[in-house]
């Protein structure tokens, strides 16, 4: 394979490598964007209960009313609802089925809302791999006696969006790989024209010094011994 050949073909490779690789890229951070816009959300819906919540003035345990509010939330929002003591025990849980009731989160994960009243977002692995958790402060009054912990799937609905996506993505990839190849193409069939002329054009001659003529010094020296030789004669008689 000639230098060319091998060198349009690393070109081409090469510009497909970086299109396969740009399109992955691309991939994590639409996904990676979907999910951050539903923690985002999900944490402005927290705070948004925080204020009633203090109202009830109702300590964060296994009572009636807790479970009251952890079903109108799940109701209203369709996420699972946990309700913790301030040392992360779960009292409350809005899910009929693998009840995390009597199960302990950790406290680490839960300091921000329990110690600084902030709403934070964790994994909870307790609930599945692709849970997650947005955490917001219970408050008793102005004291916090536990965590109000929004529990959904959002790994999950962030795959299913890219999921979605994926067609127009592999599109888009296929476009740039075609055009990639054009490139390519044309690249190589530049080359080709270049070295053809390189090849074909013609060499321009060197100017060649004049060579200096001695002729006429000769011819010169010829007539004056012929002259010498006249004028010796007459004498010679």
């Amino acid at each position: 394979m000639s230098f060319k050949a091998k060198l349009t073909a690393s070109f081409i490779v090469l510009s497909v490598l970086a299109a396969v690789s740009m399109g992955f890229l691309e991939t994590y951070l639409i996904q990676s964007h979907f999910l951050q816009s539903s923690i985002d959300q999900l944490k402005l819906s927290a705070e948004q209960l925080v204020s009633p919540v203090s109202s009830l003035n109702v300590v964060a345990e296994e009572n009636e009313t807790c479970q009251e509010v952890a079903d109108w939330i799940y109701y209203n929002t369709g996420m699972r609802v946990l309700i913790t003591t301030a040392d992360g025990s779960v009292v409350v849980d809005s899910s009929e089925e693998n009840s995390l009731v009597g199960q302990v989160i950790e406290s680490k994960l839960l300091a921000p809302s329990t110690q600084n009243g902030e709403v934070t977002s964790f994994n909870l692995a307790l609930a599945g791999k692709d849970e997650v958790a947005i955490s917001a402060p219970w408050q008793t009054g102005e004291e916090i006696t536990g965590a109000l912990v929004l529990v959904g799937p959002l790994k999950a609905y962030a795959r299913d969006g890219m999921t979605q996506l994926n067609p127009f993505i592999l599109k888009a990839g296929l476009g740039a790989s075609a055009v990639t190849v054009i490139a390519g193409l044309l690249f190589s069939i530049a080359l080709s024209r270049t070295a053809t002329y390189q090849t074909t054009a013609p060499v321009s001659a060197e100017p060649v010094a004049p060579v200096a003529s001695v002729a006429p010094a000769a011819e010169s020296d010829a007539e004056d011994a012929v002259c010498g030789d006249d004028m010796d004669s007459p004498e010679e008689n």
